[in-house]
């Protein structure tokens, strides 16, 4: 938690580094907030871009983006990872891949 309009992408590093100390059980995802906005890293799959960023105002329609704080395990849905985004494309080219073999 940073102070209100502090510029978060200041404080990648030390958000970072509390991260890389938790041991033995790391959890993957780390937020940077300042009480107008959440920046969500996912430490294991993107490391230097967040994988979601939501503004206070916006929070209810981004809720599944914190799925990850949940007792019960259900996966978080991201604006910004590109791990999804990668597949998802990777997916649509196999489609259209296979879609112009057939038609041969």
């Amino acid at each position: 938690m940073k102070s209100r309009g502090e510029k978060l992408e200041r404080y990648y590093d030390q958000a970072f580094n509390y991260w890389r100390h938790i041991v033995p059980q790391r959890l993957p995802f780390g937020i940077l907030c300042n009480f107008d906005e959440f920046w969500i890293y996912d430490f294991n799959t993107q490391l230097f871009d967040p994988v979601d960023r939501v503004v206070l105002n916006e929070l209810p329609e981004n809720a599944a983006s914190f799925n990850f704080l949940l007792p019960i395990l259900k996966k978080p849905v991201f604006s910004n990872s590109r791990v999804e985004v990668t597949r998802k494309a990777a997916d649509e080219m196999a489609t259209v891949f296979l879609r112009n073999c057939r038609a041969r």
